[in-house]
């Protein structure tokens, strides 16, 4: 992967119900900083169900996870496409569609 930010989603709606902050906060963190402050809070909390919930979440994350390697044709397809979000070359979900319902009228 090319650089060190992560975007990451929440979609549990524990941690969403509980902080609004918090997920807004994960979205913007690095995948190392999100480690740190994790094994930093699960070594100071005392509750057991909290820790038998965050060791079932990481069961099921390891579980069955296949590793899908990108050919250098798809790498570049990537880089092309981030550069062009970064200059601003990208549609908003509405206008996706937009152009979608458009093409398909054809």
């Amino acid at each position: 992967m090319v650089g060190c930010k992560t975007v990451l989603i929440i979609y549990s709606t524990t941690f969403y119900r509980k902080s609004r902050k918090f997920v807004q906060t994960i979205e913007y963190m690095s995948t190392i900083e999100l480690r740190k402050r994790l094994i930093d809070k699960i070594q100071k909390t005392d509750n057991e169900n909290l820790l038998k919930e965050v060791y079932r979440l990481l069961e099921v994350e390891t579980e069955n996870i296949e590793i899908y390697h990108l050919n250098d044709d798809q790498r570049n397809a990537v880089e092309e496409a981030r550069q062009q979000i970064k200059k601003g070359e990208s549609l908003t979900d509405e206008q996706a569609n937009k152009e979608i319902d458009k093409w398909l009228s054809k």
